[in-house]
């Protein structure tokens, strides 16, 4: 059974040593932040999903669908897809960081080991969907989406 490391011990709670605001905010914070993350990484996957599916169809009834043609291929630009090119990464970058928070460990590097890993792995995945999509759709179509989508993961960032 998997338990919170300040739990483990022989009758007495071992781990950080938190204040209790920070504690408190990390108890409500990091599964905050696990849900935001599985909004967007679902909700981007699903908008994506509905998108292919029925190319027509507001998604959850309220988004339009804008899209750019490139031959008898669409690229999804509104909505969540709208907002970053691989916006479902960072509802992923959400989900592990917020379980490295939740160990409580700021120093301790094994807490953050998935949290390193999926920021390398998503911002490596991210440059390599780039070259394939350019291929896919075309440099110009591309070249099109990544000046009406400015960001890749992070809106206003990166």
């Amino acid at each position: 059974m998997a338990v919170h490391p300040a739990a483990v011990g022989h009758g007495r709670v071992r781990g950080p040593r938190l204040c209790g605001a920070l504690e408190t905010g990390l108890a409500i914070g990091a599964p905050a932040l696990f849900l935001v993350g599985w909004g967007i990484a679902r909700g981007a996957n699903m908008q994506k999903y509905t998108f292919k599916r029925w190319p027509d169809r507001k998604f959850l009834g309220l988004i339009e669908p804008e899209h750019i043609e490139a031959g008898d291929r669409k690229i999804l630009c509104s909505g969540l897809w709208g907002v970053a090119r691989h916006f479902n990464y960072l509802g992923e970058g959400f989900f592990s960081l917020s379980i490295a928070l939740v160990f409580g460990y700021f120093t301790n590097l094994w807490a953050w080991t998935y949290f390193i890993f999926i920021v390398g792995l998503f911002i490596s995945r991210q440059r390599l969907d780039d070259k394939f999509c350019e291929e896919k759709y075309g440099p110009e179509k591309w070249a099109e989406y990544q000046a009406r989508v400015k960001y890749r993961i992070i809106p206003g960032v990166y």
